[in-house]
């Protein structure tokens, strides 16, 4: 992620920035090793389909304020917010990593919306 951060473009504008006060130095040379980022997963986006059409669905964490609380998995799939078990690892693998599900698709011969089985 170094070249999308604060860090990351200076030094590909060939400035200096100081971590510590995040102040960019113009033109002066460092031999700082690069330095690393941490960063908190809010959220996940899933693409249903193949890559010529499909679906996209996002999951994302409710953080709770204390440490101990227990953080909360929501799923939003277009109108439908609905929560999930994302700390279950197969519960994850499931919803984010292939397999099949039944989604709703329109059949132009019947002229109605039916459910159909389909890959991820």
């Amino acid at each position: 992620m170094e070249p999308y951060t604060v860090a990351g473009v200076a030094k590909l504008e060939g400035d200096n920035v100081n971590p510590e006060s995040q102040l960019i130095q113009q033109n002066e040379q460092s031999e700082e090793k690069a330095g690393s980022t941490k960063y908190r997963l809010v959220g996940v986006l899933v693409h249903s389909g193949q890559a010529s059409g499909g679906h996209y669905y996002s999951y994302i964490i409710q953080r709770n304020g204390g440490d101990g609380e227990k953080n909360r998995w929501y799923k939003f799939d277009d109108g439908d917010v609905t929560e999930c078990k994302m700390d279950d690892d197969e519960e994850m693998k499931n919803q984010c990593f292939g397999g099949e599900y039944m989604g709703e698709v329109f059949d132009h011969m019947m002229k109605c919306m039916s459910y159909r089985r389909q890959k991820r």
